[in-house]
């Protein structure tokens, strides 16, 4: 009975107070790795000799830390700080009254009573807690971030050290490659599905009465196309911060069933000004996704297989249209009180707040926490994409890796990329609809002619990704072949008479095989760049002239030029034009980095680089890293 006690009430719950008080989470994630050998058995000697050896280990403690501390980037050393030393040299202070109480409940005497026994181990207990309070208040508040960094980091290194102990064959790898396919990639691909439907549903809305019914005149329908990204764009910053203070996975679908609620709001409008409102609130609350997404990809993928799935992902928007076209043909031929566009908003609000729910209990946040994983999977995914050089998550906000991304040239050739590749897409997305309807088509036959766009979309995106990823370093190339059916679309678009009414539809859904290039832009940033706190500054970047270029693409389709928006086409023009510019610049840019690092790319600096990826170092700083085109 007294060996039991001990183990079960006094070690382990001293030890965690204690490790509570040493250092808050890093300090729990240190003793839970010795707490192993306190556990079990019923030989009282064999618990003495197991406990004197915790206590010597307790006593090493701050050694550990130490020691920890210096396989970490400069960034992490503050550690070693001197508020934290002073707080360590206080609870070090505890070590003898704390240690000699677990030795003296390991030697009671074995004569006494066992209700006296009981009241003498509770005694202690009770004294222990009370000195590991106190040792509690010593740790400074403002180290918390600091040593979850720490926490982190540690246990990266950690599970990819046991993963050099376990064999990872090519069957255990797409194994385990199918298992996260099979949790990450419907999860993820229908919530991009069910984005893309909710924050288009008013071009459908549009073709069955919403302009005539709200009223809406002049440019106002282009409005409210635009302010949707003009909330995207104010809370993108803010939404980039906390993907990185929050855990991704609940973040992630807290916004997706407070859109839902928002999307089912725009069932209520009756005026321009409230319709607004509710898009500008629909926009901020969709920000999450794209950002959120990416990071997920960074943690759980290798580089190589991330631009298919990115291809898969994107390409689910496409999948979105088809299904919002059949979705939509159905609730046109519906009778109801309310008009159309009121139902269709109400309908797809309401799926996705109960999709938000299902996300809450089965979408996935880092790996180390990811509970559909077992542990030696939880090795072999970090492992695996170690060679990434990317990191895995750090929820310390760094300053310099903020700098070091808004002073790079790359993030500004992508930004000017996805600035110019998502002008056309606000004017296509939103007027679509108008542009069909205006061709002498009805209402009905609208919804559907605007599936086959989807479907372009779609595959496109999956064929320019499975090309990046079975041809290295082909990224860019893809992307410049990418544009050529875009270019293609809007020269019918410009040339071929109203008349023609099904030629002019064909060149408008060529058109589309644009958001391949988009597609691939997201994964030429997310390999090539590093540090957290550097890539969600760079994909907030890139979805702000995601948002500028989606905001104003509506203004150039003039309502009093409809049917040909020659305005549009030409803006359509002068993008292509600028995206091939910046492409090219980056493509030099990528290959002469790589050519300066050249002799430090050798096998023997593997294992460096890899290790400065999860230390949390970025593309600069780490100069065994290699970029990607």
């Amino acid at each position: 009975m007294v060996a039991s006690t001990i183990i079960t009430l006094s070690a382990p719950a001293l030890l965690n107070k204690f490790a509570i008080g040493l250092a808050g989470e890093a300090g729990t994630w240190v003793f839970k790795q010795i707490l192993h050998s306190t556990s079990g058995g019923s030989d009282t000697d064999k618990i003495r000799r197991e406990i004197s050896g915790a206590v010597t280990e307790m006593k090493e403690l701050k050694r550990t830390v130490d020691t920890l501390s210096r396989e970490v980037p400069e960034a992490l050393l503050q550690l070693r700080s001197d508020n934290l030393r002073e707080s360590l040299t206080k609870i070090e202070t505890m070590y003898d009254t704390i240690t000699d109480l677990m030795e003296t409940a390991v030697t009671l005497p074995e004569d006494i009573s066992d209700a006296e026994r009981d009241k003498k181990l509770k005694a202690i207990q009770t004294r222990s807690e009370d000195r590991l309070r106190i040792a509690a208040t010593y740790l400074p508040e403002s180290m918390v971030d600091e040593i979850r960094a720490f926490l982190i980091t540690a246990e990266a290194l950690t599970l990819c050290r046991d993963a050099d102990d376990i064999e990872i064959s090519p069957e255990l790898d797409k194994s385990l490659r199918w298992k996260l396919d099979l949790r990450l990639m419907p999860l993820l691909c229908f919530t991009y599905a069910l984005q893309s439907i909710d924050k288009n549903t008013i071009s459908y809305a549009a073709v069955f009465g919403l302009r005539e019914d709200l009223n809406l005149k002049g440019d106002e329908f282009s409005w409210t196309g635009g302010i949707f990204y003009l909330g995207y764009l104010v809370w993108e910053f803010p939404t980039s911060i906390f993907l990185q203070r929050f855990p991704i996975n609940y973040f992630m679908s807290g916004t997706v069933i407070a859109w839902g609620a928002v999307l089912m709001a725009h069932g209520a409008v009756n005026s321009f000004t409230t319709l607004i409102v509710v898009r500008v609130l629909l926009g901020a609350l969709e920000a999450a996704i794209n950002p959120g997404t990416m990071l997920l990809f960074s943690m759980y993928y290798m580089r190589k297989e991330q631009p298919l799935r990115m291809g898969i992902w994107i390409g689910s928007a496409g999948m979105g249209y088809i299904i919002a076209g059949i979705a939509s043909f159905g609730i046109g031929h519906v009778k109801s009180a309310l008009p159309s566009w009121r139902v269709l908003f109400i309908i797809w609000g309401a799926i996705t707040v109960a999709w938000g729910v299902i996300l809450l209990f089965l979408l996935p946040g880092a790996p180390m926490r990811a509970k559909f994983l077992t542990p030696d999977e939880k090795a072999r995914v970090v492992a695996r994409v170690r060679g990434n050089g990317t990191g895995i998550e750090n929820k310390h906000f760094k300053m310099a890796q903020f700098w070091e991304a808004m002073l790079d040239m790359k993030t500004w050739l992508l930004f000017l990329f996805a600035l110019t590749s998502n002008s056309p897409n606000g004017g296509l997305s939103a007027f679509q609809g108008l542009i069909i309807k205006g061709a002498g088509f009805s209402t009905l036959d609208t919804t559907l002619y605007q599936m086959p766009s989807g479907a372009v979309q779609l595959v496109a995106c999956v064929l320019a990704c499975w090309g990046a990823s079975a041809i290295r370093n082909s990224r860019i190339p893809i992307m410049l072949l990418g544009l050529v059916p875009f270019l293609a679309g809007v020269l019918g678009l410009h040339f071929l008479p109203h008349s023609d009414a099904y030629a002019r539809l064909a060149c408008l859904w060529m058109s589309f095989s644009y958001t391949s290039t988009w597609t691939l832009s997201m994964s030429v940033s997310m390999a090539n760049t590093a540090g957290h706190t550097k890539k969600i500054t760079t994909n907030a970047l890139l979805l702000i002239g995601y948002c500028l270029g989606n905001f104003v693409g509506p203004f150039f389709f003039k309502s009093n030029q409809a049917p040909q928006y020659e305005l549009g086409v030409g803006m359509m023009f002068a993008c292509i034009a600028i995206q091939v510019a910046s492409l090219v610049a980056l493509w030099v840019l990528l290959w002469m980095r790589n050519r300066s690092r050249r002799e430090l790319h050798t096998p023997e600096n593997h294992q460096r680089a890899w290790e400065a990826g999860l230390l949390d170092e970025t593309d600069f700083k780490n100069r065994y890293f290699q970029y990607v085109y």
